[in-house]
């Protein structure tokens, strides 16, 4: 009987879902984006390829489960002032330098999802789930298959484990 289980879980495809979804469902871990996708979108961005080309082009996005944290690749950054809009909907604060590396490690990785949290916590409306998300951190970064530590291009004195969010993620990674 749990192999029957098993099976089925594996057979079965991966169903996407938002975070309305999520409001029915229960949080989980939040949301993870399909790495290849995103991938994909990043290296449009990057060679400027104009967004109104890709209009139709969607990144599909999961229920953050522990199951499938263990093949996601959670990424701990600093978030830029500047979001950039990868896809219709699908804002992205990373500079240009972080989306390069990202892109540079998604294409060697194996990993099938990515977690970040700009995306995978809802960043407006949502209060409750948002608090339990963000209560639920050490979990993500804990049972994440890989972390990605992405540093910004930095003043001296400015750095990426004096953040109290970020010092957070690496500890627990």
């Amino acid at each position: 009987r749990a192999f029957t289980l098993l099976l089925l879980l594996f057979l079965r495809q991966d169903r996407q879902c938002d975070m309305q979804d999520l409001r029915v469902q229960g949080a989980g871990l939040g949301l993870v984006i399909h790495a290849k996708r995103l991938a994909k979108a990043i290296d449009v961005h990057l060679q400027g390829i104009p967004l109104s080309l890709t209009h139709d082009f969607k990144i599909p996005t999961y229920k953050a489960t522990v199951l499938r944290m263990q093949r996601t690749m959670a990424v701990s950054y600093r978030w830029q002032p500047e979001e950039v809009e990868l896809c219709s909907g699908f804002g992205f604060n990373m500079s240009r330098w972080q989306m390069e590396q990202l892109l540079s490690v998604l294409q060697a990785c194996n990993c099938q999802y990515v977690w970040i949290d700009h995306i995978s916590i809802p960043q407006l409306g949502f209060s409750d789930m948002k608090r339990t998300l963000l209560s639920r951190m050490m979990a993500v970064y804990a049972s994440a298959g890989y972390t990605l530590v992405l540093r910004s291009m930095e003043l001296e004195g400015c750095r990426y484990h004096q953040r109290g969010w970020t010092l957070q993620e690496y500890c627990n990674a």
